[in-house]
């Protein structure tokens, strides 16, 4: 691991006991139970964000209107570029 940064965290000593219990389990380092909790939760936090867009746009898609003002925008844009 690459520039890798120590940190100091406050848990109550009921939670760390729980978590000293579960990674005990697992065969892991405290670094290594956190670190993978935060990715674990940082790629949760990414999904549900993609699912809400995909949500948002099955339940609200472009109306008929926004679309060809899109499509003229980028005829427009892409009319100036020279192709080459």
């Amino acid at each position: 691991m690459k520039n890798v940064v120590k940190v100091a965290i406050s848990l109550p000593e009921e939670l760390l006991e729980r978590i000293d219990r579960a990674r005990s389990r697992a065969g892991i380092s405290r670094s290594d139970y956190f670190r993978q909790a935060a990715v674990g939760l940082l790629d949760a936090k990414t999904d549900a964000d993609v699912k809400r867009y995909v949500q948002g746009y099955r339940e609200n898609p472009e109306a008929a209107d926004e679309i060809e003002e899109a499509r003229a925008g980028a005829s427009s844009i892409l009319a100036v570029d020279p192709w080459e």
